[in-house]
């Protein structure tokens, strides 16, 4: 969560109070600078769907699943309405901020990588 107003951009912000929504409660936030409320934006804004349905969509696609078994998917075990074209744009959305997430992530690799029934030895390199 953002700390930093919306508005004014300004860092001078305390909690205030709860918006309630469909998908339940939601902490609001102060801006002593500007002297206004906002809620911060948790990677879900404007969507109507709960968050655990879209992050199991969006695993269900990236296991193999096509559009259409993903929707089927939810409909059966969550109960919802959603259509493809729903999945499709989560993934669009989603899949962006994922990529750019996981290209700044690296791996921090020590001693002996077992892969399978192959197993590669990792030994400091001098010299180079």
């Amino acid at each position: 969560m953002e700390n930093i107003c919306p508005y004014c951009k300004g860092k001078d912000t305390i909690k205030k109070g709860l918006r309630k929504n469909k998908l339940g409660p939601k902490q609001t936030r102060w801006c002593n600078k500007c002297k206004r409320r906002y809620t911060p934006n948790d990677g879900f804004w404007k969507m109507k769907h709960e968050p655990e349905i879209i992050a199991e969509a969006l695993s269900c696609y990236k296991r193999g699943m096509s559009l259409k078994d993903v929707k089927d998917h939810l409909s059966d075990y969550r109960e919802t309405d959603i259509s493809r074209k729903t999945v499709l744009m989560w993934l669009r959305k989603y899949s962006k901020i994922l990529k750019s997430w996981s290209d700044k992530q690296k791996p921090k690799i020590k001693g002996p990588i077992h892969l399978d029934e192959l197993i590669a030895k990792v030994k400091k390199m001098h010299g180079l």
